[in-house]
């Protein structure tokens, strides 16, 4: 997959009488998907599944995501079904995946793409999710703090 050798498991189904293997009748995509996220997990970069539980977290549309983006809609519901990402592409959505940067970095400057009440909702939603994040990125930023003032003295 995309010049990367790599061993993964796929399901197959057999037919008693002939012994033809074939894909799942409800699942046609499984294998490849399964490629997928191996592939992502390989390159590290994020999967569909990711990808589509970012824009769920602020509760938006693939439409809307795209005008705050400035990407196509056609592009994010590609990504969402499984396309793989490009590296700038995996980067944007790791930006948009931090409450707070996704604020500050695209929110507050490009809301006026949306309609108002999505923009009101999508605001009212990201001071909770980022009041969420504040307690763990104070915990890491004492932390790097007290390695700082223990640099600071050796100096």
């Amino acid at each position: 997959m995309k010049e990367l050798d790599f061993k993964n498991t796929h399901t197959y189904y057999k037919c008693d009488k002939c012994g033809e293997m074939f894909e799942p009748f409800d699942n046609y995509d499984l294998n490849y998907l399964s490629d997928y996220e191996k592939y992502c997990e390989i390159k590290g970069l994020l999967t569909y599944k990711e990808i589509k539980a970012i824009r769920k977290t602020y509760g938006l549309s693939q439409r809307d995501l795209s005008k705050l983006l400035a990407i196509s809609h056609a592009t994010i519901s590609r990504l969402e079904k499984g396309e793989i990402l490009s590296e700038q592409q995996d980067v944007l959505f790791r930006l948009v995946a931090e409450p707070y940067a996704f604020y500050k970095s695209i929110v507050r400057t490009r809301k006026h793409v949306l309609k108002k009440e999505v923009a009101e909702r999508l605001e009212e939603r990201l001071k909770y999710l980022i009041a969420d994040d504040y307690v763990e990125h104070k915990k890491e930023a004492e932390k790097w703090y007290e390695q700082v003032n223990e640099k600071k003295k050796i100096i």
